[in-house]
């Protein structure tokens, strides 16, 4: 039940409802409307076609050809509908027992009919036929990651109201100072929807940080409260750094966060434990396939690797 390739924006039923009831006159007062409907999440981001997933908990026919779906994400119900462009065919419509009471996919036109807000449908799939929570979660981050990074973006693309230039805005929850706090602020978005600026004061300092231990000393022991003093220390050293007040605490949390999950860099009671190097017991070292070996001359290391019967631990000792 394909009808194009169009761009739809991942949301709740919830977020769709609260966003519709922002615009719309108070329940005595009910206003008739037909036709698209458009949403304005914030300024610059309107909501037109959107997906989301659901059980479909109501199908019933109506008309000459028409489905009317009821969906039900655990936030909230809409109601999706689709017509048949060739009633004469009614057979091109699922029959009602494909859908009824499995996870599906609806992706649509935001359409009002009265005072209500319904999907128009434009596909309409099966996700699981039967109950699946894994599929849900995923679900649920999907929508979670991609709205994430919208505000992200948003926050990038801000532009200062005198100079007419893009701000640098920090993609974080938190813009005051974070030292001593137990709880630091959170990153919206990926690195991709972060403004420039912050992506290369978090590169500078995830880099500065990762040189400070020797590959023969032990390693270094301290707190984040510890690293962010120590980056306003010496703040004037870095024109990126210095780009917004925020960048101190907020770049050094998320430089924090990178070499942790790189295992340059662990927790370790109240403070953190910083390494040359990861732990050698915990990197994987690819091994290719025979038959899809580089056409190219390779390394003694890439020769190494192509041996049969060489083991993950001799490979390990080479290393060393």
């Amino acid at each position: 039940m394909s009808r194009g390739h169009h761009c739809y924006t991942k949301i709740f039923i919830r977020s769709l409802l609260s966003l519709d009831g922002k615009s719309q006159p108070p329940e005595s007062d009910p206003v008739k409307r037909k036709g698209n409907v458009f949403l304005e999440a914030w300024d610059g981001l309107v909501i037109s076609r959107v997906e989301i997933r659901g059980i479909a908990i109501g199908i019933t026919r109506f008309g000459e050809g028409g489905l009317q779906v009821v969906i039900d994400d655990g936030s909230g119900r809409i109601t999706a509908i689709a017509w048949n462009s060739t009633p004469a065919q009614p057979s091109l419509i699922p029959p009602p027992n494909v859908f009824y009471n499995k996870f599906v996919s609806v992706k649509g036109q935001l359409s009002g009919f009265r005072s209500e807000l319904q999907l128009r449908i434009d596909d309409l799939v099966v996700i699981a036929d039967r109950e699946e929570p894994t599929e849900e979660c995923h679900w649920w981050l999907d929508v979670k990651e991609q709205w994430e990074n919208l505000a992200a973006s948003a926050r990038s693309a801000t532009l200062a109201p005198s100079t007419n230039t893009t701000n640098h805005c920090c993609p974080c929850l938190c813009h005051s100072s974070m030292s001593g706090l137990p709880t630091p602020c959170r990153t919206l978005g990926k690195p991709s929807c972060w403004p420039s600026s912050f992506v290369r004061a978090v590169a500078v300092l995830s880099s500065t940080i990762r040189a400070l231990p020797t590959p023969e000393g032990p390693p270094i022991q301290f707190t984040l409260a510890e690293i962010i003093d120590l980056v306003k220390q010496n703040l004037g050293e870095s024109q990126s750094l210095s780009a917004s007040a925020c960048y101190p605490d907020c770049a050094s949390v998320e430089a924090v966060r990178e070499l942790t999950r790189l295992r340059f860099m662990e927790p370790h009671g109240d403070s953190l434990l910083l390494r040359h190097s990861p732990p050698l017991d915990e990197i994987t070292i690819p091994v290719p396939s025979p038959g899809r070996l580089p056409r190219y001359p390779m390394t003694p290391m890439e020769t190494l690797l192509t041996q049969p019967n060489q083991s993950v631990i001799e490979l390990k000792k080479r290393v060393r």
